[in-house]
């Protein structure tokens, strides 16, 4: 690259890669640019080990968690909202049947709403 780029020498590493990315380009990958890139790919894919099982399940449950995260109509957050619900249905019925006892040993007598 140092016969068709004054510069080049001057060049950091990412400028350089850029410059002989453009060059390559530009020029019908007269300097093997591409071709260099295809075999390093190449020899990169080949080192590379398959997911262990651990690894799957983790990748597995971040991406549950991201869909939870992006979208509210997700099984787990459907589930949450019913599970919420029922929880607070709870709570409910016991501050009702609380105050209900409050009220007996008072002697005062609530109207019954329920049958209406």
């Amino acid at each position: 690259m140092e016969e068709h780029d004054p510069s080049w020498e001057f060049l950091d590493d990412e400028d350089k890669a850029f410059k002989a990315m453009t060059f390559s380009v530009n020029n019908g990958d007269a300097n093997g640019y591409n071709q260099a890139r295809h075999h390093a790919v190449n020899a990169l894919k080949k080192m590379k080990e398959p997911m262990t099982k651990d690894e799957i399940q983790n990748l597995v449950e971040r991406t549950r968690q991201m869909m939870n995260e992006s979208n509210p109509n997700t099984t787990d957050n459907v589930e949450a909202r019913k599970q919420a619900d029922q929880e607070y249905q709870e709570a409910i019925a016991k501050a009702a049947e609380k105050l209900s006892a409050a009220y007996a040993k008072t002697g005062i007598t609530q109207p019954d709403y329920s049958h209406r």
